[in-house]
């Protein structure tokens, strides 16, 4: 579940509100294209996954194909970039969660 959230992200459940005001019925378009990207992103994971006879992610692909050093870097980046979508995901949340207690009465500064 967690490569799934991290496919897709969280602006498709935190931003679609926003995007509506500004671009109107063309959003449909803009999922569409976002769609197809995400698709073939997981598909190339799947055709990765299916040539390695290891386990991993994104890391063990670069070792395998560069080395070391580049694995090295790919594996930071990845761990950065979890850490910055988790936080995208928990702000998104909190925006949510603070909207649905104004609504109940209950104010949160």
């Amino acid at each position: 579940m967690y490569g799934v959230s991290s496919i897709i992200g969280a602006g498709i459940f935190a931003l679609t509100g926003i995007a509506v005001q500004y671009t109107g019925p063309s959003l449909f378009i803009s999922f569409i294209i976002a769609g197809f990207t995400s698709v073939c992103s997981a598909y190339m994971y799947a055709e990765f996954s299916s040539r390695f006879e290891t386990n991993g992610s994104a890391f063990i692909y670069v070792y395998t194909t560069f080395g070391e050093l580049p694995a090295w870097i790919v594996g930071w980046w990845l761990v950065n970039s979890y850490c910055l979508m988790a936080i995208a995901k928990t702000r998104a949340l909190s925006y949510y969660l603070v909207g649905l207690l104004e609504n109940l009465g209950i104010i949160i500064p």
